[in-house]
């Protein structure tokens, strides 16, 4: 049988080269990230910070709806009925800037035409007047 001062000298040593190339030494780094929660039965950072949202959550709608979190949590949220009364007052100055620029441009168009029809209106009164009577 060998000592454990033997074992730790023959370990001691060993090559390292010898060591490195042996492939029952040798480390795999292509671990999957799901492979490796499995094997450590750990969970992501990412779904252990989700949880922790959706506690909070819970905790901030059970208070009472005055409180500053839900006050926050309804006035910026996009179903809230804030947001839902700010996008109705967008659609709406949206709609009265279209049907104002539309009123301006069928008012533009009805003095075109009143001006080339006093244009035309003008031509013939001067035609008229500068030809012979007979």
């Amino acid at each position: 049988m060998v000592s454990d001062k033997a074992r730790r000298t023959q370990v001691k040593h060993f090559p390292p080269q010898a060591i490195k190339n042996n492939p029952q030494h040798q480390i795999s780094h292509s671990y999957k990230n799901n492979a490796l929660y499995q094997k450590t039965g750990e969970t992501p950072i990412s779904l252990t910070i989700f949880e922790a949202r959706w506690r909070l959550f819970g905790h901030i709608l059970g208070q009472a709806i005055n409180t500053p979190p839900n006050v926050a949590m309804t006035k910026f949220s996009p179903r809230s009925p804030l947001a839902v009364e700010v996008a109705v007052v967008v659609v709406v100055v949206v709609l009265e800037v279209v049907v104002v620029v539309v009123v301006v441009v069928v008012v533009v168009v009805v003095v075109v035409v009143v001006v080339a029809v006093a244009a035309v209106a003008v031509v013939v009164v001067v035609a008229e007047a500068a030809a012979p009577e007979h």
